[in-house]
């Protein structure tokens, strides 16, 4: 029986991340069939790049030598899906329940795989300590910006906790100048016009204040709930490969700590 595996990666989902030159390290070797079982075993490798992806991988076949693909076939099993992490994978088909009549000649495989930027990049709720510094900082450390020209949104929020903080200041010191001119004046008209003025302006540096510190607080609360969803979404993720593992019959393992170019490269054996 001759077969070909085929790979590919049709979409990029995550802009910020695109990859120059990537290569596709592909090897046609045969399948593994158990017509006891009814099942087809395809192992192949999913590869990191300079970061860690989460990848979303569906498989097809043709049985008229690649003119055609049908699928993605829903009777799979193993690493197949989504928030699939790096590593050597494998998909059990389960052929003998989506299709009966299959007979292995002139049978080719596809595997389409998508992939953004993994959730384990992401730092966890300690990422709060940024913000604490420097308002806005801690963002990008929890959360992934998905077009480029939000990638620095950030410092608007940098901009807005310093900015009312310092206009703060600048009003607060007015206010004392308004205040050092009420003590100075000698008419009691221009006394009480300077009192109120100096009252006024404190009461602005006060709200000017408050507004820096629910912007700043604020955002320190956003990052540190964002990088605590980031820990349970990570313990998830693992669990979720792990499970992947075992319904593919090999070992779990933490796979998702690999570092290598970005590449797809699928091996098959008996």
């Amino acid at each position: 029986m001759k077969t070909l595996i085929k790979l590919s990666f049709p979409v990029l989902l995550c802009l910020p991340y695109v990859l120059l030159g990537q290569k596709l390290d592909l090897r046609d070797e045969q399948i593994v069939v158990n017509r006891k079982e009814g099942k087809v075993i395809l192992p192949y490798t999913l590869e990191d790049g300079s970061i860690r992806y989460e990848f979303h991988t569906e498989l097809y076949y043709s049985n008229d030598s690649g003119r055609t693909f049908q699928g993605p076939l829903k009777e799979v099993r193993g690493h197949i899906g989504r928030r699939v992490l790096a590593g050597d994978k494998r998909v059990i088909w389960h052929y003998e329940k989506e299709m009966p009549d299959f007979d292995g000649k002139n049978i080719q495989f596809k595997i389409k795989a998508k992939y953004e930027p993994s959730v384990l990049n992401l730092k966890n709720e300690g990422a709060a300590l940024y913000s604490l510094v420097v308002p806005g900082l801690g963002n990008p450390k929890v959360r992934y910006y998905r077009w480029w020209k939000w990638k620095y949104r950030w410092v608007v929020t940098t901009l807005l906790a310093y900015g009312t903080a310092g206009a703060a200041i600048w009003q607060y010191g007015e206010a004392n100048k308004s205040y050092d001119l009420y003590l100075q004046s000698n008419r009691p008209d221009q006394a009480q016009t300077l009192y109120n003025q100096a009252n006024e302006q404190l009461l602005l540096a006060s709200g000017l204040a408050v507004a820096s510190a629910v912007i700043w607080g604020g955002d320190v609360v956003r990052v540190f709930f964002r990088g605590l969803r980031n820990r349970v979404d990570k313990h998830y993720l693992k669990e979720l490969n792990e499970a992947m593992d075992i319904e593919a019959g090999i070992v779990p393992q933490a796979t998702y700590l690999r570092q290598f170019v970005p590449a797809l490269r699928l091996s098959v054996r008996f």
